[in-house]
């Protein structure tokens, strides 16, 4: 103890006997001058192929001349790479696609003061954003895209122009695979034969996805692709894209949300066959409609992947059973809806050994691990046939239902069905929703053709933005 007196006496006496010193230094202080920066948004969309027009203003009351500029991307662990040394950025877009934080430093040279203003760049091509269009086209598949980034420009047979790849069979879909985080942008464009799986912003072919998938050896007897290709989900921290094929699942880990790295699995084990998989943002999971035992199923991890029957606890007490549906699947879609948390609705279509319609409703209870299967709604008779084409909207609840010329919307809140919503000239044969929900695009089959009519969902009338006559019959629209 007595050590740790002298000790603590000792810092005590130091303390004591600096804060005596007194400074008597003379110094010459003058008041650093300030730069401020006016910027009308911390974000910017350029193009590439285009040049960069970005100008953020300064105010100072420092001479010109004395003052330096620098662009640069600032990147991981403070590197920097510098773009120009000029007051206004307009280099030529040479960046790869995707998101980048852009600053302009000012340097006062008098006294080496440095000034930063930063904002967000995001860099597009003219497919980072727009309508995917699958067709048949004189009986060949054939692939155009509608951009929206600036004006609509109409590109056709993208696979020949652009990606130089021919599309063989017959139309089946297509999927997108986009990640929020801009790792990923990807478009299966799925035929009868296969297809091809594109880079979203160069529409260049992606070897290393779908190659990998039809040259493994024990794949061969379950091509062609139908479907699901690229969707993801995750199991705690590991995440997976699956793709269906001769109705059996297989899976793929991929690591930090590159579904370009890892290999395909075997397929998932069990009796089951499947052709309509939604997937769910919370939790990430995946739900597939089993058309060999008429079921909901979806994807487990324990000591494998494996498929798992949807259940309740008490079915009797809800609108229907997952477990036993015993019907015939249509069409399967899982769109977001809000409340004081967020959860998942999944819709589908079914129709019964006697032609008839339902549209079911069911969501996940994470917290108690059940599916809640809230509402079964059977369709007026003559409101839908085989012909119908179904699609939900991701930001409002709405799913619209076409049957002939007229779309139905379905308020998935009030679970009330709007009868002819719309009634359109000619047969609807495909549909899609952008991401916003704030445009309907619906195609229609004029005589051997199509027509594409983009619809505004935010004004109450519905006006048609744009349209295009389209060569061939139109077989899947899907937004990215």
């Amino acid at each position: 103890m007595n050590k740790i007196y002298t000790l603590s006496g000792f810092i005590a006496f130091l303390f004591v006997s600096f804060s005596c010193f007194e400074d008597k230094g003379s110094y010459d202080l003058t008041a650093l001058q300030d730069i401020s920066f006016a910027t009308t948004s911390d974000s910017v969309y350029v193009m590439i192929g285009n040049n960069f027009d970005i100008a953020i203003e300064t105010e100072t009351s420092i001479p010109e001349a004395d003052l330096k500029y620098m662009w640069y991307l600032s990147g991981e662990f403070g590197s920097i790479d510098t773009l120009a040394n000029t007051k206004y950025l307009t280099e030529l877009v040479t960046l790869e696609p995707g998101e980048y934080d852009l600053c302009l430093e000012v340097l006062n040279t008098n006294n080496n003061v440095r000034y930063q203003e930063c904002l967000k760049v995001f860099v597009e091509t003219p497919f980072s954003s727009g309508l995917c269009i699958l067709k048949d086209e004189e009986g060949k598949a054939r692939f155009d895209f509608i951009s929206s980034i600036g004006e609509y420009r109409y590109y056709s047979n993208v696979c020949r122009n652009i990606t130089k790849e021919e599309l063989d069979g017959e139309p089946v879909k297509i999927d997108v695979a986009d990640s929020r985080s801009g790792y990923y942008n990807i478009v299966s464009v799925i035929t009868s034969t296969g297809g091809l799986v594109l880079d979203g912003y160069s529409m260049e072919k992606e070897f290393a996805i779908l190659d990998e998938f039809i040259s493994t050896e024990h794949l061969d007897s379950y091509r062609p692709i139908t479907g699901g290709f690229l969707e993801t989900f995750a199991f705690g921290w590991s995440k997976f894209a699956t793709v269906i094929a001769g109705g059996k699942v297989f899976t793929k880990q991929i690591s930090n949300s590159d579904i370009r790295s890892g290999y395909w699995e075997a397929p998932v084990d069990g009796d089951y066959h499947v052709k309509h998989v939604a997937s769910q943002d919370w939790p990430l999971m995946q739900l597939f409609y089993d058309e060999l035992n008429q079921k909901y199923t979806y994807l487990i991890r324990d000591n494998t992947i494996k498929m798992v029957d949807v259940t309740v606890e008490n079915p009797d007490e809800l609108a229907f059973d997952p477990a036993n549906v015993g019907k015939e699947c249509l069409w399967m879609e899982t769109a977001t809806k809000w409340y004081w948390v967020s959860r998942d609705l999944t819709f589908a279509i079914m129709k019964d050994d006697v032609g008839k319609f339902y549209l079911q409703q069911f969501w996940y209870k994470e917290r108690t691990e059940e599916f809640v299967a809230e509402y079964e709604m059977p369709f007026p008779e003559g409101s839908v046939d085989d012909n119908s084409k179904f699609v939900c909207n991701y930001a409002y609840p709405y799913v619209y239902v076409s049957q002939a010329n007229r779309v139905h919307r379905y308020n998935s809140t009030t679970n009330f069905l709007e009868q002819d919503w719309l009634v359109l000239n000619n047969n609807v044969i495909s549909m899609g929703v952008s991401n916003n929900g704030g445009e309907l695009a619906i195609a229609t089959q004029v005589g051997a053709d199509s027509k594409v009519a983009l619809y505004n969902m935010l004004s109450s009338a519905y006006p048609v933005i744009s349209s295009w006559d389209v060569k061939g019959v139109v077989k899947d629209l899907k937004f990215k």
